[in-house]
C-alpha cells in the first residue's frame, strides 16, 4: 500500500472513471471548445475593429457635422471658439473637401476629391517620401492603386491638377495647379471620406472649396466649414465632449461610438457564448455528481480495504477528489484543443473569403488569454460536484474487518 494518492487517482481514472464517462467528457469538451472559439473570435473581431479605428488618435475625436439633423449651421469661428471653451477639448480641426480635375494621364481618376488631412488621423499609409508626417500646402497623398492600376510610380513626382473657380452663377473656370505626391495610402482599406479620395493640407482644401463656391478664402472662412474634428484631451473624456457638443446643438458622432460595441452578429455570438458557458458549467457539476455516484456504488470495497490497511479518511477522500480533478483536467485540455482547431478553421475560412466576418490570425497566447478562465472553472466544477457523494461514501464504508484480522 505504498501507492501515493495522486498515482492511485491516475490509475483509477485510467481504468474506471475515464472509460465510463468518456462520452460525457467528449461532448462537454466539444461544447467547451465551441465556447472558447466563440470568445476568441468575438475578441479578435472587436480587436480588429478597434485597431482599424485607432489609427493615431482617431478614438479621441468627435466629429461635428453641420449638415446633420438638428445642427445649428456651418462651423465658423464663433462655433469653433464655443467648442474650444468646453471642458476636456484639446483642439478643433476644420475639415474640407473639394473636387479636383486630374490633367495628367497618370492612372488617377479624372475627378478626385481633395480631402483635408486631420492631424493624428492619417489614412493607412503604405509609402511616404521620407519620414511619415502630415501633408503640407502643395502636397498630396494618393491611393496606391485605382481600378487595378498600380500608382506607386507617382511617389515623389509632381502632378498637374485643376480646381474649379466659379465666375458667374452658372459658369466656372479651371485653375491649374501643381501638387507633389508625398505619400500613398492603402486603397483596399475603406474610409469615411468617400471614393476617389486624395489627401491634402486643410488650407488647400478650403481654398479650393471656396473657389468652387465663388467666394474668397476670407469670406469662406467667415461662413465656416461643414465639418470639424474635435479632439478630446484623452479617450476617457470623449463621452463628456460628445455630450457637451450635443447639448450645445451640434450634430456629433465619434469613432469610439462605432467600436464601443460589437455589431449585431458579434453581440448574438456573445450571448450564445454566455449561455453555452453557463450550460457547460452546470453540466460539469452534473458530471461531478455522476462521478461521485459511480464512486459511491463501485468503490465501496476499495474504500473498506484502504481503511483496513490504516489509510485515513482524508487520504481516501483526496484520492477520489484527485480522480475527479483529473477528469476536469482532461476536459479542460480537450476544450483548449477543440477551441484552437475551431479558431484555425474560422481564420482559414475568412481568409479564403468564406463567411461574413473578416478575422486576422489569433495567436495561441491570445486564445488562452481570452478563454483560459473558462477551462479553469471546470477544474473546480467537477471535483465540487463530486464532493458530497465522495464524502458520504468515505464516511459510510467501514474497514474490511477480515483483513484486519489477518
Amino acid at each position: 500500500m505504498s501507492m501515493s494518492a495522486s498515482r492511485h487517482a491516475w490509475v483509477s481514472l485510467r481504468r474506471s472513471s475515464l472509460p465510463r464517462q468518456r462520452w460525457f467528457i467528449i461532448v462537454l469538451a466539444l461544447l467547451g471548445g465551441c465556447a472558447l472559439a466563440m470568445n476568441t473570435i468575438v475578441a479578435g473581431h472587436v480587436r480588429d475593429q478597434i485597431d482599424a479605428a485607432d489609427a493615431g488618435k482617431r478614438l479621441n475625436y468627435v466629429v461635428v457635422d453641420s449638415t446633420g439633423r438638428g445642427s445649428s449651421g456651418p462651423i465658423n469661428a464663433a462655433a469653433r471658439r464655443q467648442m474650444m471653451g468646453m471642458d476636456h477639448v484639446a483642439k478643433v480641426y476644420e475639415w474640407s473637401q473639394a473636387g479636383l480635375l486630374c490633367d495628367d494621364d497618370n492612372g488617377l481618376p479624372q475627378i478626385v476629391w481633395a480631402t483635408a488631412q486631420i492631424p493624428d488621423v492619417p489614412p493607412a499609409t503604405v509609402a511616404f517620401d521620407g519620414p511619415t508626417r502630415p501633408v503640407r500646402p502643395g502636397e498630396i497623398i494618393v491611393p496606391d492603386a485605382v481600378n487595378g492600376h498600380d500608382l506607386n510610380a507617382l511617389l515623389g513626382t509632381t502632378i498637374n491638377v485643376s480646381y474649379q473657380r466659379k465666375t458667374k452663377a452658372s459658369e466656372a473656370e479651371a485653375v491649374p495647379t501643381k501638387l507633389k505626391v508625398v505619400g500613398l495610402y492603402d486603397s483596399s482599406r475603406p474610409n469615411n471620406d468617400g471614393p476617389d479620395t486624395v489627401y491634402v493640407h486643410v488650407d488647400d482644401a478650403k481654398n479650393w472649396e471656396a473657389a468652387n463656391a465663388g467666394m474668397s478664402p476670407q469670406a469662406f472662412d467667415k461662413q465656416g466649414v461643414s465639418r470639424a474634428y474635435v479632439e478630446a484631451d484623452s479617450r476617457a473624456h470623449v463621452a463628456d465632449v460628445h455630450r457637451q457638443l450635443s447639448q450645445a446643438g451640434f450634430s456629433a458622432t465619434s469613432q469610439a461610438d462605432v467600436v464601443g460595441y460589437a455589431d449585431q452578429m458579434t453581440s448574438d455570438v456573445q450571448r450564445m457564448q454566455t449561455i453555452l458557458i453557463v450550460v457547460i458549467c452546470v453540466a460539469a457539476l452534473v458530471l461531478g455528481v455522476s462521478v461521485g455516484s459511480t464512486i459511491s456504488r463501485q468503490r465501496g470495497s476499495q474504500i473498506a480495504v484502504f481503511k483496513a490497511f490504516g489509510r485515513s479518511g482524508e487520504w481516501i477522500l483526496g484520492c477520489l477528489e484527485m480522480e475527479a480533478f483529473l477528469i476536469g483536467v482532461v476536459m479542460a485540455l480537450g476544450i483548449v484543443v477543440v477551441g484552437l482547431v475551431l479558431c484555425g478553421v474560422a481564420m482559414a475560412l475568412t481568409a479564403a473569403g468564406v463567411g461574413p466576418v473578416a478575422m486576422s490570425p489569433v495567436p495561441l497566447a491570445d486564445v488562452l488569454e481570452q478563454g483560459a478562465w473558462f477551462p479553469l472553472l471546470l477544474l473546480a466544477a467537477v471535483p465540487l460536484g463530486c464532493l458530497p457523494r465522495t464524502i458520504a461514501s468515505v464516511k459510510s464504508h467501514k474497514p474490511y474487518e477480515l483483513l484486519r484480522e489477518q
